[in-house]
């Protein structure tokens, strides 16, 4: 919970900053005495929540290895060390459809969220594991989000709703709710 306030606490200055520098630089400086600058400041959402959300949980984190490694560790473990891998394997996909939208691959970004989305609902099927289960679907939110799907706002409405207790990535959950909103 703790985690989850000082998240939302970054975010919230994050967001009230930039307004603050942006709408100074929208008026024409009004900087007085300490000259303003001119620079509409940015800030993309995705990279932030990424970045603050790896710091916390091993979701936003970039796997170490190659989709093969990662593969190669997944098809060698049983159990729960199986479903660990396999959550890492989701992951990896998440991050190589993200690269492969960055560099104008479609077609590769497609088929990177739709093995993962495979991998998904192979990791949850019969699991009681509710950790998992949010991790897994927490992965599901962010790529149909990143990728611009209309399913997107649904997706972040029930893991909001079914995932209360997931700590931060619920925070981080209800961000993209609001900047899905924001894009509406």
């Amino acid at each position: 919970m703790l985690a989850a306030m000082a998240l939302t606490k970054m975010w919230m200055r994050a967001c009230l900053g930039a307004c603050l520098l942006g709408c100074g630089a929208a008026s024409g400086g009004g900087g007085g005495a300490q000259g303003a600058s001119e620079e509409a400041v940015s800030l993309d959402p995705a990279a932030f929540l990424r970045e603050v959300g790896a710091e916390t949980s091993e979701v936003l984190r970039p796997p170490e290895g190659s989709l093969e490694e990662l593969e190669a560790v997944r098809r060698e473990a049983r159990g729960a060390e199986r479903r660990a891998a396999t959550q890492r394997v989701i992951t990896a996909h998440a991050f190589a459809a993200e690269e492969a939208s960055a560099a104008d691959d479609a077609r590769g970004a497609r088929r990177h969220r739709r093995i993962a989305e495979r991998l998904a609902d192979a990791a949850v099927r019969g699991t009681r594991d509710a950790d998992l289960v949010a991790q897994v679907n927490f992965m599901r939110l962010w790529m149909t989000w990143r990728s611009g799907a209309a399913a997107a706002e649904g997706r972040a409405e029930r893991y909001t709703t079914r995932h209360t207790q997931a700590g931060v990535l619920t925070t981080i959950a209800w961000m993209i709710r609001g900047e899905i909103a924001f894009e509406n």
